[in-house]
């Protein structure tokens, strides 16, 4: 096996100043790929046909689309301190199995990046998960394991709701590998996007994530509620707003994307009513996700 530690430095990236763009000779290279000729490095490695698994240390987001396709496995460690190389090593040599997630939308080259100076949150430009229409390299959310897990089923207490009142999901999950793992499961709530001509509410939102311990061949549930909260669209004053309408819920590995979202489990919730609730109406709102705070 060929282990390839590539990325960035301190020198390249930081806070405060433009990514430094650093071609390979006479090819361009794109300002958010590998820099310089370590595209060219890894292409040499792989021609010798042996497991190769590339290990990414960097701070912001690298658009990988040659290395992503060609390499056996990538493990992106972002900066990882002095014991980086210990952690490193445990999860190459298998004594601990992987379960990070990614918190960002990797795209597939600047390119697809949004302009700098246009900070709106809507499809246009498309700014975060919540927005993006395109297809990502890696999604929101992403992140493999050793094991084998599938998602089988998502179910909802009701399929109906007032405003102000929760909902309870359960997404049912099964690792049919040989390796026990702990899953990242993941709820989504997509709100109606015909809710106003003021604003455009997101395309999906991340409401709830449980680190599930699922041992080989194993099942198991994981449990969310969706309060008023979780299931509200902030408006264009800024304010919390339960809209009535036909939600979707997602249970799932990672964010939807335009290519894998059909496959995911999900279920349709219709909150009624007539009129929009802004959740400080509703009794004992929380007035943040997870927080003990209430309106």
């Amino acid at each position: 096996m060929v282990v390839m530690v590539m990325g960035l430095s301190g020198h390249q990236e930081g806070e405060g100043h433009d990514r430094s763009k650093v071609n390979c000779g006479n090819v361009d290279i794109d300002v958010l790929d590998l820099p310089g000729c370590q595209n060219e490095l890894l292409s040499i490695v792989l021609r010798a046909n042996k497991p190769t698994v590339l290990v990414l240390m960097n701070g912001g987001p690298l658009s990988i689309p040659a290395a992503a396709k060609n390499v056996h496995a990538i493990v992106e460690v972002w900066y990882p301190g002095a014991l980086g190389g210990t952690a490193v090593a445990d999860v190459l040599f298998g004594k601990h199995s992987p379960s990070g997630r990614m918190p960002i939308t990797t795209v597939t080259s600047s390119a697809e990046l949004p302009n700098a100076t246009d900070y709106s949150m809507s499809a246009t430009p498309g700014r975060t998960y919540k927005y993006y229409t395109g297809e990502p390299l890696f999604p929101f959310g992403f992140g493999l394991t050793y094991g084998n897990v599938e998602y089988q089923s998502i179910a909802l207490s009701v399929s109906e709701v007032a405003a102000c009142k929760s909902v309870s999901v359960n997404v049912n999950v099964e690792n049919s590998g040989k390796v026990d793992v702990v899953e990242v499961v993941q709820v989504y709530v997509a709100p109606p996007q015909d809710l106003s001509k003021m604003f455009q509410p997101p395309l999906q939102t991340l409401r709830g994530f449980k680190r599930v311990p699922i041992s080989a061949n194993g099942k198991q549930t994981a449990m969310f509620t969706l309060d008023a909260l979780s299931l509200s669209v902030v408006n264009e004053d800024g304010v919390d707003v339960v809209y009535p309408g036909s939600y979707t819920i997602y249970g799932s590995p990672h964010a939807p994307t335009p290519a894998t979202k059909a496959a995911m489990q999900q279920a349709k919730l219709t909150i009624t009513g007539s009129a929009p609730v802004p959740v400080s109406q509703c009794p004992g709102a929380p007035k943040c996700i997870g927080c003990t705070q209430t309106y």
